[in-house]
């Protein structure tokens, strides 16, 4: 309630969750209370208590930083007496109701009062919406009651009439081609463009989708509820997207009289809600003084009443389940534990190993995820899983050692910064002992063996014996 309008940058790819203000519109004294874009969005028209309705040129070429309300503030259009409640756009005409109980259209293009209803409703007037297909628009009433009137003539064409409390909220859903109105009954309705009650079987035999023992019953749906502070519909799915007297934002099928989904976050009553379906987010704004951008998560087409529905809190979503606590996502996604590609003796196993890993792509990462839940690993089980090794010999564990011991020299080399060492070191050429009988070898094995055998180890150290390529 500080008469200013603001305008923000929306999320650029570097930073997708920062909205930063681009700018400020100062002009309204009082709260502004109602909003509505031109098709174009090339002009933004506001009103609140002041009774002023006021267009704000969004192209950058024309509004600048300068503090002048002139400089952005490019339509006034007085002639309401008191506060206006609502604004609506039907082709490029502008329509404002007010407490005055008078409908206005302006021409949104100049600024000047086309067409009036005076006294068009019997008390206070909270709403106003269009509908482009049938080229009228609603408004709703104090008096409970809902009047549809033609644009061309400003003539009534249709009345709403049902609820038993003064209606606060009104919408045109294009999808289900029917109005939907909010009442201080705590009931959500749906109407068909004249007025009349729409009926369940007419409203899902649309969907291609039929509910046993909706013939001749209308749409209704009473939530617990002091009132309804915002009404929006999706356009993509027709939802109906609500505020309720607890602060929070739930989403309905109203056809089907279940709920979608649950938003909670704000600490006061949410007063707009706005549907970006380019980018899949839900606005809203609430009396706490902040503006939250929700994910609107895909609904499942064929979701059946009584099943679990989605309640989202911040960036966090949980399940309820319909008489069950609430699951962790530990609980839901247990962990997965990998077949060991090692023996009881820390050596890698040769033998084929059955793959275990399946990647699985996200929007914005790669996840891998095992075939299988982790269960208690045994020796016997991964013996299953994995071929066992051919036997080695006694000569391919001592050249395996032996290649092992070099390597170890390598990296040791390496981590001390020594690699000219290894540049240096030449091995010299092995020659085989003269001497090919046991007892040579017992000889050289015992007693420390001739200078030769010695170096003859030494060089096996710096360059090892190669063994059968297979075996590496």
């Amino acid at each position: 309630a500080d008469s200013t309008v603001r305008r923000w940058h929306s999320p650029s790819a570097l930073y997708p969750e920062l909205y930063s203000l681009k700018e400020g519109f100062d002009g309204h004294q009082g709260a502004v209370l109602c909003g509505v874009l031109k098709p174009d969005a090339s002009m933004l028209f506001t009103a609140g208590d002041d009774g002023m309705v006021r267009g704000w040129t969004l192209d950058d070429s024309i509004s600048s930083e300068s503090a002048e309300i002139g400089d952005a503030c490019k339509l006034m259009m007085e002639g309401h007496d008191g506060r206006i409640t609502g604004l609506c756009m039907l082709d490029h005409y502008l329509i404002s109701v007010g407490i005055d109980q008078s409908v206005r259209v302006w021409d949104s293009n100049t600024g000047t009062l086309w067409k009036t209803i005076e006294d068009a409703h019997d008390s206070v007037i909270h709403d106003v919406d269009a509908s482009p297909e049938n080229d009228t628009f609603a408004t709703c009433s104090s008096d409970g009651l809902g009047y549809i009137w033609s644009l061309e003539t400003a003539e009534l064409v249709g009345a709403i009439k049902g609820h038993s409390a003064e209606v606060s909220k009104i919408k045109w859903a294009a999808l289900h081609s029917a109005w939907v109105t909010a009442s201080e009954d705590s009931t959500l309705r749906m109407w068909h463009p004249n007025g009349e009650p729409l009926m369940k079987s007419d409203a899902l035999r649309a969907q291609g989708r039929g509910i046993a023992g909706s013939e001749g019953e209308p749409i209704l749906m009473k939530l617990e509820t002091e009132g309804f502070s915002a009404l929006a519909i999706q356009p993509e799915s027709g939802a109906v997207i609500v505020g309720l007297s607890d602060s929070s934002v739930v989403v309905l099928d109203l056809a089907r009289e279940v709920y979608l989904q649950v938003y909670k976050g704000h600490r006061d009553i949410v007063r707009s809600i706005t549907c970006i379906p380019e980018k899949n987010q839900l606005v809203t704004a609430g009396w706490d003084h902040s503006i939250r951008v929700w994910t609107a998560v895909p609904q499942p087409k064929n979701r059946r009443p009584g099943q679990n529905r989605t309640v989202v809190q911040g960036s966090q979503e949980l399940q309820e389940e319909s008489g069950e606590p609430t699951k962790t996502f530990a609980e839901k996604n247990p962990p997965y534990e990998p077949v060991s590609l090692k023996n009881e003796n820390g050596l890698a196993r040769f033998g084929k190993v059955r793959p275990f890993v399946t990647p699985c792509v996200g929007l914005d990462s790669v996840l891998l995820k095992s075939t299988k839940p982790l269960t208690p690993v045994t020796q016997q089980s991964i013996e299953r899983d994995v071929e066992p090794p051919t036997e080695l010999t006694p000569q391919q564990k001592r050249d395996r050692a032996k290649q092992q011991s070099h390597m170890n020299w390598i990296l040791k080399c390496i981590e001390e910064g020594n690699e000219e060492v290894l540049t240096k070191a030449k091995p010299k050429p092995q020659s085989k002992p003269a001497n090919n009988t046991r007892g040579g070898q017992r000889k050289t094995a015992g007693g420390g063996g001739s200078q030769e055998a010695g170096e003859g180890r030494k060089s096996m150290i710096v360059q090892p014996e190669h063994s059968n390529p297979s075996m590496m």
